[in-house]
């Protein structure tokens, strides 16, 4: 029968049986596994490494900053981090808010109601009644009555455009064009020649002509008094009125044409708000635009050689129309 004598130290510990010495395997396996137990698992190396190929080769992409059609500038922080489909985008448009848009072109709804008139049909109906403080501008009292009895055509056919642009807007006026309804002869002696304003108008900062003989449209800037004259007139398009950023802008247009006709039609602007085209139109077949054909030369116009000479206004004192110099004392 063997006997041991066990030590204090366990790994020096020998034990013999039939010739083998388990003592010291079994501390060298202790040795081992205390060894192994301080290195990581080599299934922890391989999943790393498969998760940095995936990330490298699989994923298209990492990180993305998004310039949002509303970002304005400003600080970015966590919260404008997003996350999704394998990507992350920043989005900093919230800082500063978009500025509201100005962007604006409207005309003034019909004709310069402060020109001349002519009614084709003999004398003029009553009109309504206007101030006697305004005497020597009712124009706009009567607008309603003008433009829409059917027997009434401006003699001066011209209309206003307005156009405004904000600080942030880009706004353009790219084309005007004339639709023609119809065209009779003016007959003279058969009609009357009506006046409402006795004085003059403001001036425009672009002039707009459109010929309906020829169907040519030019743009012209209006010569200021004391001021360089422009170069003559361009071809619109591709000449086009721009607004700049926070400016505002008055085009006059004024329809050329056959000087013996008297027409209906329509008027049609065609604008550029941001990128955005706009149609503006004034007229229609129901209740279309009426005018006198004005010429070039103007005075070769019916509405120029006989309008001044023979045009009448309402008299308040003698409640008839009577010609416009006696109602002005001249």
């Amino acid at each position: 029968m063997q006997t041991f004598e066990p030590k204090s130290n366990d790994e020096s510990r020998q034990i013999n049986f039939a010739g083998h010495n388990f003592g010291t395997i079994v501390a060298e396996n202790a040795r081992q596994q205390e060894r192994n137990s301080r290195l990581p698992n080599k299934w922890f190396f391989i999943g790393l490494t498969l998760v940095l190929i995936s990330t490298l080769f699989f994923t298209p992409k990492l990180a993305r900053l998004r310039d949002h059609a509303d970002s304005q500038g400003g600080k970015c922080n966590a919260s404008d981090i997003n996350i999704a489909n394998g990507s992350v985008s920043l989005d900093c448009s919230t800082k500063l808010p978009k500025p509201a848009t100005l962007a604006d072109v409207r005309l003034d709804g019909g004709w310069n109601i402060y020109s001349g008139w002519y009614y084709s049909e003999g004398l003029p109906p009553t009109p309504p009644p206007y101030s006697p403080n305004d005497k020597f501008s009712h124009c706009h009292t009567w607008s309603d009555w003008l433009t829409t009895n059917p027997n009434f055509y401006t003699t001066y056919p011209s209309t206003y455009l307005r156009a405004v642009a904000g600080l942030a807007d880009q706004v353009a006026i790219t084309a005007v064009e004339v639709k023609l309804f119809t065209a009779k002869n003016f007959e003279p002696n058969t009609g009357s020649f009506v006046q409402c304003l006795h004085g003059a108008g403001g001036l425009p900062g672009y002039i707009v002509h459109v010929d309906t003989l020829t169907s040519k449209v030019s743009l012209e800037l209006f010569p200021v008094p004391g001021k360089p004259q422009n170069k003559g007139e361009s071809p619109m398009p591709p000449a086009s009125i721009n607004v700049k950023p926070g400016d505002y802008e008055t085009t006059e247009i004024i329809i050329e044409g056959d000087g013996s006709k008297l027409y209906t039609g329509e008027l049609i602007v065609t604008a550029i708000l941001n990128g955005v085209e706009r149609r503006i139109e004034i007229g229609s077949p129901e209740v279309p635009l009426r005018w006198m054909g004005r010429d070039r030369n103007a005075a070769n116009s019916p509405a120029t050689t006989t309008n001044r000479q023979h045009s009448l206004d309402w008299d308040l004192d003698a409640n008839s129309w009577q010609p416009s110099e006696v109602i002005l004392g001249n």
